[in-house]
């Protein structure tokens, strides 16, 4: 994955596609399990959605689908994306902070994982994936 650059465009693209799809597959879930939200449920599921809602994050994520459940140094990540450390450990945080990622501390290294307890955003990782896919 790599972001900015000749590739913008087509990340926009991206955005546009995985917007339709996530708003048709969260559609699906809410409506076959009949779940009627509390107002403070739908506040937190808004700062979810806006946790994700830019495309450095939604590139981030697409990151950590690839590489499934093992968590990644920031390090990995900013290679990755090709962006700075500064702006990659602020989107991580921002995505730490609503609980779509979780922190770890191991050996010394801070590792991210993504926060595959949460119903929420088991749902939002199959806007980016194969609806019966789990991730690995």
């Amino acid at each position: 994955i790599q972001y900015g650059g000749s590739s913008g465009i087509l990340l926009e693209k991206e955005i546009g596609q995985f917007i339709t799809k996530c708003l048709s597959t969260l559609k699906i879930e809410i409506y076959k399990s009949n779940i009627v939200l509390e107002p403070q449920k739908y506040e937190e599921l808004a700062e979810k959605f806006k946790a994700i809602g830019h495309p450095i994050r939604i590139a981030i994520l697409k990151l950590f689908l690839q590489y499934g459940k093992k968590g990644l140094e920031v390090k990995n990540i900013y290679n990755s994306l090709g962006i700075s450390q500064p702006s990659i450990s602020r989107h991580l945080g921002i995505m730490r902070r609503v609980g779509v990622l979780n922190r770890v501390n191991e050996s010394g290294k801070v590792h991210y994982y993504l926060a595959l307890v949460d119903p929420d955003i088991k749902n939002l990782i199959k806007c980016f994936t194969d609806n019966k896919k789990e991730v690995e």
